[in-house]
């Protein structure tokens, strides 16, 4: 008893330094804060650096992100919406086989689509990362 008391002991003492250790860290970083993206933008599009005019909030690169950003969030609110609903209905079924497999089928679908909706936000980030930023 005293031996598993203090085998929980050490171990629980250590997973708590692990876990408290990186709060300890104050390194500096060197490198230079890159600039925003649309600092970035204005100094393309300055007369210094090009024949363009100065990108404002309302460029055509930064509206696009903006919408499509936009649309994916609302997709993937409405993922979530339809697989708390297919879950609904999921423990409402009674017993009823038939009712089950549709709504274990809408679970898997909305599920899918919202995996789906997922991974395009996570490569449109990534072209915008790269497009704009």
């Amino acid at each position: 008893m005293k031996k598993t008391f203090l085998k929980n002991f050490i171990f629980l003492l250590i997973l708590i330094s692990l876990l408290i250790l990186p709060y300890f860290v104050f390194a500096k970083a060197d490198t230079p804060t890159p600039p925003a993206p649309l600092e970035k933008l204005q100094s393309i599009g300055s007369g210094a650096n090009g024949p363009f005019a100065a990108a404002t909030e309302s460029s055509a690169a930064e509206i696009a992100g903006i919408v499509v950003g936009g649309a994916l969030s609302v997709l993937g609110i409405i993922f979530v919406i339809l697989i708390v609903i297919a879950g609904f209905q999921l423990m409402n079924a009674g017993g009823n086989q038939e009712q089950i497999s549709k709504a274990s089928i809408r679970i898997r679908t909305a599920f899918i689509g919202l995996l789906i909706v997922l991974g395009s936000y996570g490569i449109w980030t990534f072209i915008e990362s790269r497009l704009i930023g």
